[in-house]
């Protein structure tokens, strides 16, 4: 099998892309071609074997000259965030668009498209949600730009192109430049306070975990396509008392202080108007204050019986592995 991985060199792509490199051949695969927007900053891919493509997946004319050959496409591309317009996000859907109609023309016959649990998110407390839950709005561009992006992927599905969208929870371990180096960096600065109570469940994802599922996904039966899934390590930890076990074992002390969810808020609809005009959303805007003081937790029954998939890395040894990649760089 010969796979594209498009958005190679973000840190799901990268990790990914390691990881078949380097093992891929107990898995039969026989090639490997990593497309991003600067190919250079994944060298180090190019130099382990694999073929590197500088360019934008949007354009369909990029897009199919790196499907061409290819049997199966990973899509991880395209742009993260909480709060803003879709209009911020747009390029989501216009990445997918363009990688499905290059995929279909080149017959491949794999294709697994990276979502977000993001979808999901309604401003309420809810634990174990699954698969099939959608909220009575979505709560910000973001969302909807992945929810319609999974709905390309999943309704391309027949049974020669098999579709798979993944839904990993706050992904980290080695390599994570997003996640908690951004905690601890906001930590660092003296500007981060618990939102709420402090009591919020929420579930986390080691890296490691979420490519066996990447991988499962390119070997699974045509029964398990044209379905999402939730990935996450299965064990729902409480937000606030896992950052603050994150700062003590990187050197620092635990966070101290906390925001009424009402304040936090008010601040970040303020926050929101100062960033109107702006290409990005602010750091708190009414999405992050909401995600980071309700639990959400995710069901992951339907990968474990249609993928086999099965989480080998504890949040334990998801967190050792961070702060010892992260205690080494800084």
């Amino acid at each position: 099998m010969r796979v594209l991985i498009a958005g190679g060199t973000g840190f799901l792509g990268h990790r990914f892309g390691e990881q078949l490199l380097e093992y891929g051949g107990q898995h039969g695969i026989t090639g490997v071609r990593v497309a991003a927007r600067n190919a250079m900053t994944a060298a180090n891919l190019g130099a382990a074997g694999a073929e590197l493509m500088a360019g934008d997946a949007s354009d369909p004319a990029f897009a199919r000259r790196a499907v061409k050959g290819m049997d199966a496409v990973v899509h991880c591309a395209g742009r993260s965030g909480l709060g803003g317009p879709l209009s911020l996000y747009q390029t989501n859907i216009d990445i997918t668009a363009a990688l499905l109609d290059a995929a279909r023309a080149a017959d491949v016959y794999r294709f697994v498209h990276i979502g977000s649990p993001s979808i999901y998110f309604d401003r309420t407390n809810t634990l174990d949600r699954d698969e099939s839950y959608r909220p009575d709005g979505i709560p910000d561009g973001y969302a909807q730009s992945k929810l319609t992006a999974d709905r390309m992927v999943l309704s391309a599905n027949t049974d020669d192109f098999g579709t798979i969208s993944l839904r990993p929870r706050f992904v980290t371990g080695r390599g994570d430049n997003y996640l908690l180096t951004r905690f601890i960096s906001m930590h660092r600065r003296g500007v981060l306070r618990r939102i709420g109570s402090g009591e919020n469940l929420a579930d986390f994802t080691a890296i490691a975990n979420h490519v066996d599922a990447m991988i499962l996904s390119l070997k699974a039966s045509g029964r398990a396509c044209g379905e999402a899934y939730n990935i996450t390590n299965g064990e729902p930890v409480k937000l606030w008392s896992f950052l603050d076990e994150v700062m003590v074992r990187v050197g620092l002390k635990a966070i101290r202080g906390a925001v009424p969810f009402r304040v936090a808020m008010l601040t970040g609809l303020v926050a929101e108007g100062l960033f109107a005009f702006a290409n990005r959303a602010p750091g708190l805007n009414r999405v992050s204050a909401a995600v980071l003081s309700h639990s959400m937790t995710l069901n992951i029954d339907k990968a474990r019986t249609l993928l086999g998939y099965q989480p080998r890395q504890s949040n334990d040894e998801m967190l050792t592995e961070f702060v010892d990649w992260y205690r080494m760089r800084h």
